[in-house]
C-alpha cells in the first residue's frame, strides 16, 4: 500500500505563480495504487504523470530534472512519511501545465526515488499547485475538476456543507478537525495517502482511554517514502464512528504508529467527491458515507514485489501465516502453484484480495524452500 511522503523544508516554502486569470479544468486520473495521477507538461514538454498530492509540496523526478535540465536552486532538508530524513536539491520550472491552467516559476524539490518515479513518472504535485484555486477529487467518477471560481466545479452550493480547514508549519496543506468519542483532534487531508485513516499513538490513547480498542498489531515494511522503506511496527484499529461537521462515519479503520502524522487518506474518501476551496480555506464532502463496514477478511499478510520478485511484507498477528512463521522479507516463489514474479514496470506484486479460497504459498525463507496452506480469516472485526 503507498503512502505519499511528507515534506519537511523548516521556513522555505515553495511557491509558484498563476498565469491565467481564469481556468477550468475537467480530466480524468488514474488510480493506480489508488494514488490519484494525472497529466501535466513542464516547460512545454510531456505530457508526466503526476501524483496529485495535498498533503505534500511539488516534487520533480530525477529523470524529469535531467531531461529538461532543470538548474540546482539550492538545498532543502525532507522528513518523509517514515520520519526518515533526507537532504535533496531544489529546481525551479519556467512553466507547469494542467488543461488550460498555466503556472510560472514552479518550485519543486528533487525526487530521487525509483519506485514512486515508476508510479508517475513526472513526480508529485503538491500543494504549492493546489494552492491557486478549488479542487474537486471524484472518487466516484475518477475525474479531477479545478478552478478559480468554486461554483464552475459544483453542481450547488446549497447542497454542501462546507468545513474551514487551516494550514500548519508555513505550507498550503489543509487540516482539518474531526471529532471522534466526542472529542475533537486535527488530521491532514491528504490526497497522497493511499490509506484509509493514520494516527499516532498519542491520539489513539486519547480516543479510547483506558478501553480496550479492536485492533490487530503487525510488522513490516512501510509505505514507500522518499528514502525508500524501513521495518515497522504498528496496529490496525477499528473506529466505531467519527464525524466531519454533520456528517457520520462508522467502522473506519485506521493505522497507528508512535509517531504518524493524522491524516485522512483516499480510501476514506471512495464513493464520495472530496472538494478543497483553497482560496477561502474551506472543503466539502458530497456523496455517501460508506454504510455497510465489513470486517476484515484476509490472509494476514500482504505482498510487495521489486526487482528480485515478491516477496512478504507484513504480517498481522494471530493470523494463520503470523502462526506458521512467516517473516516479512520471505520470498514468494509460487502462489497456487503458479511462479510468480513482480510485473512490469513497476513491479506489482499479486492482490491477494483477488484470489478466493485456500492460498497455497510456496516460500524461501533462510535459503530454505517450504510451503504454506493459508484460508480467510478475520483479522480485524467490528467495534
Amino acid at each position: 500500500m503507498l503512502t505519499m511522503i511528507s515534506l519537511s523544508f523548516g521556513s522555505c516554502g515553495l511557491n509558484s505563480q498563476l498565469q491565467t486569470t481564469e481556468f477550468l479544468i475537467d480530466v480524468p486520473f488514474d488510480d493506480t495504487s489508488n494514488a490519484v495521477i494525472v497529466e501535466a507538461s513542464v516547460n512545454g514538454q510531456g505530457p508526466y504523470q503526476f501524483i496529485l498530492d495535498s498533503g505534500a509540496p511539488t516534487l520533480f523526478t530525477q529523470s524529469l530534472i535531467e531531461e529538461l535540465g532543470l538548474a540546482n536552486e539550492g538545498a532543502a532538508s525532507i522528513n518523509d512519511v517514515n520520519r526518515l530524513q533526507q537532504s535533496t536539491s531544489l529546481v525551479r520550472a519556467d512553466s507547469l501545465v494542467i488543461g488550460n491552467l498555466v503556472l510560472n516559476d514552479v518550485d519543486a524539490a528533487s525526487l530521487n526515488n525509483q519506485e514512486l518515479a515508476c508510479l508517475a513518472n513526472g513526480g508529485i504535485l503538491g500543494a504549492n499547485v493546489l494552492k491557486h484555486g478549488a479542487w474537486e477529487f471524484d472518487f466516484i467518477h475518477k475525474r479531477i475538476r479545478g478552478s478559480n471560481i468554486v461554483s464552475r466545479i459544483i453542481d450547488s452550493q446549497q447542497n454542501l456543507e462546507w468545513l474551514p480547514f487551516t494550514t500548519k508549519f508555513g505550507k498550503n496543506s489543509p487540516w482539518i478537525n474531526v471529532v471522534i468519542n466526542e472529542k475533537s483532534f486535527s488530521f491532514l487531508v491528504d490526497t497522497g495517502s493511499t490509506r484509509e485513516l493514520a494516527m499516532n499513538s498519542a491520539t489513539e490513547r486519547e480516543i479510547f482511554g483506558a478501553l480496550d480498542s479492536t485492533s490487530v498489531h503487525g510488522e513490516g515494511y512501510s509505505s514507500i517514502g522518499l528514502a525508500g522503506r524501513t521495518l515497522e511496527a504498528s496496529k490496525r484499529v477499528r473506529i466505531p464512528s467519527l464525524q466531519l461537521g454533520s456528517t457520520s462515519y462508522s467502522q473506519a479503520t485506521a493505522q497507528v504508529k508512535t509517531e504518524n502524522t493524522n491524516r485522512l487518506g483516499t480510501l476514506f474518501f471512495q464513493g464520495q467527491r472530496l472538494i478543497i476551496d483553497w482560496d477561502k480555506k474551506q472543503l466539502a464532502i458530497k456523496g455517501l458515507a460508506k454504510s455497510t463496514p465489513e470486517p476484515l477478511n484476509e490472509y494476514g499478510l500482504t505482498l510487495l514485489g521489486d526487482a528480485e520478485g515478491v516477496f512478504v511484507s507484513y504480517v498481522w498477528a494471530g493470523s494463520e501465516a503470523s502462526e506458521l512463521g512467516l517473516k516479512p522479507g520471505d520470498r514468494v516463489l509460487e502462489i497456487n502453484g503458479n511462479p510468480v514474479s513482480a510485473a512490469s514496470p513497476c513491479y506489482a506484486a499479486p492482490q491477494l484480495n483477488e484470489i478466493t479460497g485456500t492460498l497455497i504459498l510456496t516460500l524461501l525463507t533462510n535459503g530454505l524452500e517450504h510451503q504454506v496452506s493459508l484460508d480467510r480469516q478475520i483479522v480485524l472485526g467490528l467495534d
